[in-house]
């Protein structure tokens, strides 16, 4: 996986329409009796500072928003039935990125 392809938007939980911005750092498979699950181990990426002012909240539909380059230590279990997106990026301001959400992955 190239470092482009493994960040990601994802439903971080079920039922709620946002999506969180993350880093995959593992795939994983998990087996019960005869049914597989798939997960993702996710960093997510800061939000960033209030303060920063965001051009792209004028326009919801345009999709792209601004984060924080830097990442939270912890990590996060996706399971891989919620919805995941592959993500473009912009390098905007010292540690401040531009993130889009594309195409859904299908997993």
């Amino acid at each position: 996986m190239s470092e482009s392809h493994g960040i990601v938007f994802f439903q971080d939980t079920v039922g709620v329409n946002s999506l969180v911005l993350g880093k995959v750092h593992e795939i994983f498979l998990v087996t019960q009796g005869s049914a597989e699950h798939v997960f993702l181990a996710v960093h997510h990426y800061l939000t960033p500072p209030t303060s920063l002012l965001n051009p792209f909240a004028c326009y919801p539909d345009f999709g792209a928003s601004l984060w924080s380059s830097e990442m939270q230590k912890e990590i996060t279990i996706v399971p891989g039935n919620h919805d995941i997106y592959h993500a473009i990026y912009w390098d905007w301001d010292y540690k401040i990125v531009v993130m889009k959400p594309l195409n859904k992955v299908t997993i």
